[in-house]
């Protein structure tokens, strides 16, 4: 127990400190076709973004604070309902919020949208999966590695595996859940399979290629968020 406990504590501060790195070998980072910055102007945060074909996507998770917590989050590790939690800004400044998916069109700053599902297929489409594995359900492709890839000088996309939030408990612990794991990320497209209260979502591994594309439950989730507009 005690080594395994060592080994988990190693897998998160790893994947602190670098992301969503793959040890294993991956493709040459895809350049993007230009780069640059803007301001929301309601809080003053400085967004940088890429552009690959006729998008530009944001590289940093959405940092848009909302006050309520019951839908907006920061993370925070070794949480329990009887606690009192005092807020860890470090995980705010690398990973931005979570939000239910209600709040995430509210983060989402003038002339930009919260991404679609055919968006991020779109852009999986732009890092080489193709189009009959974009349109698949589960771990599909193999170009989480490259949508994962950051660099100092906000030159690629950047995917951040920081977790997620759910208010369903285990065991008392309050319901953050899988930083440096996963990475979860919301579209703004409801799942047609299923009721009303599921959207489709992206998952990636911070060990792995692969992209996971399902549904979640958009009222019991906080996931993270990224932006996109069109070029014009």
């Amino acid at each position: 127990m005690k080594k395994l406990c060592i080994y988990l504590w190693g897998v998160f501060l790893g994947g602190l400190a670098a992301g969503c790195s793959d040890d294993e070998e991956i493709s040459p980072q895809i350049a993007p076709d230009a780069i640059g910055t803007f301001v929301d102007e309601r809080d003053g945060y400085v967004y940088h973004y890429v552009r690959y074909g006729d998008q530009e996507w944001t590289c940093e998770n959405s940092h848009y604070i909302i006050s309520d917590q019951n839908v907006c989050s920061i993370y925070q590790p070794n949480t329990w309902e009887w606690a009192d939690v005092e807020f860890d800004y470090r995980y705010y400044d690398r990973f931005g919020c979570l939000y239910r998916l209600d709040q995430a069109f509210e983060a989402v700053p003038e002339g930009w949208r919260l991404p679609t599902d055919e968006d991020w297929q779109k852009l999986e489409r732009h890092f080489g999966m193709s189009a009959d594995e974009a349109a698949g359900l589960d771990w599909r492709g193999n170009v989480g590695g490259l949508m994962k890839t950051e660099s100092d000088d906000y030159s690629t996309l950047g995917i951040q595996c920081g977790g997620y939030y759910t208010d369903y408990t285990s065991g008392g612990r309050l319901g953050w859940r899988y930083m440096a794991v996963y990475g979860y990320y919301w579209t703004a497209t409801q799942d047609p399979s299923r009721d009303s209260g599921f959207y489709f979502a992206r998952k990636f591994i911070y060990n792995g290629n692969g992209v996971w594309r399902h549904s979640m439950e958009k009222d019991h989730y906080q996931l993270y968020v990224r932006f996109v507009r069109d070029v014009n």
